[in-house]
């Protein structure tokens, strides 16, 4: 019974650490990049009309950069391809 309490109160402390994950979120339209515990809103890309996010992959400490592009990351493990500015897929490259 004892275990079964524990567990209890720890579930939303385990909760809150698996949605807090900071992630990489970069428009292709007009190539910002930011970080963010949640999908970023839509509005008001200064390329016209809405962003196009695209979620790179999770913060981390492996650095990465797109030979087309030149945007840099620092992600956990090897980002996202899909949407590079520069046309079609990023092409990453360990640093």
């Amino acid at each position: 019974m004892k275990k079964f309490l524990i567990i209890l109160a720890l579930l939303p402390i385990l909760t809150l650490a698996t949605t807090l994950t900071l992630s990489y979120y970069e428009c292709s339209k007009c190539r910002t990049l930011i970080q963010s515990n949640a999908f970023p809103s839509a509005f008001n890309c200064p390329s016209g009309s809405t962003h196009n996010w695209c979620n790179l992959g999770e913060v981390g400490d492996r650095n990465y950069q797109c030979r087309k592009c030149g945007i840099l990351v620092k992600t956990k493990n090897y980002p996202n391809s899909f949407n590079c500015p520069m046309g079609s897929m990023h092409y990453w490259y360990s640093l």
